[in-house]
């Protein structure tokens, strides 16, 4: 239903990614990782987008904001339980072993779970805690208010990476 309404630009690429591998014949292998958590030790993107996101508007307001109620649900997983996941399929695919690929080689990486207001009145707590914020209260924003605060004036943006389940 989602995607009829408006497209989603990952899962458009994912599905053409795996269409184009049967149609060339190449095996295709995808790791969806919800929220990864923990410093990264790669070139790049060293962090998660949605916590230094949270943190940094929460330091520039003085409180922390959650997404309407905060019972949108994400797994999570940290980077240190996901690079090893990489490594094993590498090592696997490499060594010929038959894994499984294309539509069925979709595999999904978790260690745990979390409520947008758990990770919310966790950070709000621990600002607090150490001085950064006044007060542990978290505010709670509409959809549209989180879109133009997170996510460039979309909603679509705004929901799935920051209060969707």
């Amino acid at each position: 239903m989602r995607e009829d309404r408006e497209a989603y630009a990952q899962r458009t690429t994912d599905i053409v990614a795996i269409e184009t591998g049967l149609e060339k014949n190449v095996k295709t292998y995808l790791i969806m990782s919800p929220t990864i958590y923990g410093l990264g030790t790669g070139l790049f993107n060293k962090k998660s987008i949605q916590l230094p996101t949270i943190i940094r508007t929460a330091i520039k307001k003085g409180h922390v904001d959650v997404v309407g109620d905060g019972t949108g649900a994400w797994d999570a997983v940290h980077i240190q339980d996901l690079a090893p996941l990489y490594e094993l399929l590498l090592v696997k695919v490499l060594q010929g072993e038959d894994v499984p690929s294309s539509k069925q080689g979709i595999f999904f990486s978790e260690t745990g779970d979390f409520t947008w207001m758990q990770l919310a009145q966790g950070l709000a707590n621990e600002l607090h805690r150490q001085g950064i914020l006044k007060t542990a209260d978290v505010k709670h924003l509409t959809l549209q208010e989180a879109a133009e605060q997170w996510g460039s004036g979309s909603p679509q943006y705004a929901e799935l990476g920051f209060a969707s389940k």
